[in-house]
């Protein structure tokens, strides 16, 4: 049999167990189970990691049962969304502001206020903090990373630099800029997400994109690629190592200290928040209590504690965690203690996948040293435009 007969035979078995239905976004049940129990249904895109988590909190309602709908296409989904057919709440990584300013999506804080503060169910306080725009809360996530970068200890001193504390140990530094085995697609994915981060603001229509301060940023990280290109410094250590936290307290390289990426003035330190997926509750949805109902289930220390790709959103889980690597000499104290001072510093979030393809598109030519910085500004200006005006419509 062949991998497609069997890949669309997985499908129907599925299908049949119930975990997913075979199109549209409605999952009805059938027969007597449908005047009896009542489903809610959960918007997913290629993830298969909520279908215990489903599993486990159907085996223990008898009142109502979350119904996965499974989306091949983001587009698909967006596209429904915007014609008002959609689920009652959704687990997905993507971008949310265009459909916050449309008000698709109930506003969790005064749910997460009245049910999660200060109960052995909370949030992360920096990570909610960090997802809360004009007050309102569109979005949790099931799980988290942090996305930031190390610097060589002998030239920066803590987290938190600046592009000129970057250009001054460039220039003293004998070393590349990135570690050596790095290739030029790594570099361009780096320097594309944290530029899609730092440079674009969504919720500000006149200035959403900073252009001249990007062009000044991008110039530094490609004249300090083509000087690693033109020398042999294969024997020297990188001055930075871009990387992801996923593990609670985890200690940077030997050598080496978490500084978070550079920043321009007036910036905030460069480090990010990061998930696989986030929770959103549809305003027109009539379950947004049992959906919320799933979602603190899913952020319960019983359930948070069976998190392993990233880190547990639950506060206390993340505590447990730490103290259980502390114990097991994975860690020391003081890598803790830097840790959260790193969490409490890391104020970002990742922007939409989609933002972050235009600058890679765009600025790939320029570390092959095939187009100006300024040209693929103005390109990344001109797409961002179309992108945003598309995404307020």
């Amino acid at each position: 049999m062949d991998k497609k007969r069997i890949y669309i035979t997985c499908l129907l078995i599925l299908a049949l167990m119930g975990i997913i239905p075979l199109s549209g976004c409605s999952a009805e049940a059938s027969g007597e189970d449908a005047a009896l129990l009542k489903e809610v249904t959960l918007g997913v895109w290629r993830n298969d990691e909520i279908i215990p988590a489903v599993n486990s909190f159907n085996s223990q309602h008898d009142q109502f049962q979350i119904r996965i709908v499974n989306y091949d296409s983001l587009d698909l989904m967006h596209t429904e969304l915007m014609a008002g057919k959609y689920c009652d709440f959704y687990l997905l990584d993507m971008d949310y502001s265009a459909m916050a300013g449309k008000k698709l999506f109930v506003d969790l804080m005064p749910m997460v206020e009245d049910t999660l503060k200060s109960t052995k169910n909370e949030v992360v306080p920096e990570l909610r903090d960090a997802m809360t725009v004009d007050g309102a809360l569109m979005q949790i996530p099931y799980e988290f990373r942090i996305g930031t970068c190390e610097g060589l200890r002998q030239y920066f001193d803590g987290h938190g630099i600046s592009l000129e504390d970057a250009k001054q140990a460039l220039g003293d530094c004998m070393g590349p800029i990135f570690p050596e085995e790095w290739k030029e697609k790594n570099i361009t994915t780096k320097v594309s997400a944290v530029s899609s981060i730092f440079f674009v603001d969504q919720l500000n229509e006149r200035d959403y994109f900073q252009k001249s301060k990007f062009e000044e940023y991008l110039k530094f990280w490609i004249d300090g690629w083509m000087e690693q290109q033109s020398k042999n410094m294969d024997s020297n250590l990188a001055l930075f190592r871009p990387t992801f936290i996923t593990e609670p307290g985890e200690p940077p390289v030997d050598g080496y200290i978490y500084t978070g990426y550079p920043t321009m003035t007036g910036m905030s330190a460069g480090s990010y928040f990061s998930f696989g997926s986030a929770f959103s509750i549809i305003s027109g949805s009539k379950n947004v209590e049992e959906a919320w109902e799933f979602i603190c289930f899913c952020l319960s220390p019983e359930h948070q504690r069976t998190v392993h790709d990233g880190m547990p959103v639950n506060s206390r889980v993340l505590q447990e965690r730490i103290d259980e690597r502390i114990e097991a000499k994975e860690i020391t104290e003081d890598d803790a203690k830097n840790f959260y001072e790193l969490l409490e510093e890391t104020e970002w979030l990742t922007a939409s996948p989609k933002i972050t393809d235009i600058f890679s598109d765009e600025i790939s030519a320029c570390f092959g040293g095939k187009r100006q910085v300024g040209e693929a500004a103005k390109m990344i200006e001109n797409r961002l435009n179309l992108y945003l005006e598309e995404s307020r419509e």
